[in-house]
């Protein structure tokens, strides 16, 4: 009796563990929700203010270049706001940080950026970690200060968070003028 318990719990230890699936990770960007409350009339001044923490800082002012490329096409005006905090920020993260900033008043509409639920795995492979974070967006009307846009971007990425940041900053760039 004690034999065939064993054996049993011996399969059905055995099956478990070799049922899992491999997905196959695969880098990339992909928009979960979007919420559109209102049409945006005008967007010819865009200000993008990025939360969170900042550690984050060399993440944003990557994607900030990378929307510069993307909004120079359009001819519209686009500045930057970074309001990161942290309660052990390195100094070399505040040193980075632009000190110049912008009265919302003054544009159109205000991007709100920040970014949530960061998992990484396979960290002890450099160039081939593994990467998810959400990037969450809410889009307002500078004036009346309503939320137009609420959007959530998942994004997969390998070695780095800024290996999709181009990616990120097309779809960022359909989503306000589109």
């Amino acid at each position: 009796m004690k034999k065939k318990l064993l054996l049993i719990i011996f399969l059905l230890i055995g099956i478990i563990s070799f049922s899992q699936q491999n997905e196959k990770f695969v880098p990339g960007v992909n928009l979960i929700e979007n919420t559109i409350v209102s049409e945006i009339k005008s967007q010819s001044s865009v200000l993008f203010v990025f939360k969170g923490d900042t550690h984050f800082i060399n993440f944003y002012r990557d994607l900030s270049k990378k929307l510069k490329k993307q909004f120079r096409k359009s001819k519209q005006k686009i500045k930057f706001n970074y309001e990161l905090s942290s309660e052990k920020p390195l100094e070399s993260d505040l040193k980075s940080l632009p000190k110049k900033t912008f009265e919302k008043e003054n544009f159109d509409v205000i991007c709100y950026v920040s970014t949530t639920f960061i998992k990484g795995w396979d960290n002890h492979i450099i160039k081939e970690r593994k990467q998810n974070y959400d990037m969450n967006l809410q889009i307002v009307n500078s004036g009346t200060n309503v939320m137009m846009e609420s959007a959530k971007i998942n994004i997969n990425s390998f070695y780095t968070t800024l290996t999709q940041n181009i990616n990120s900053s097309k779809l960022i760039y359909i989503l306000i003028n589109e």
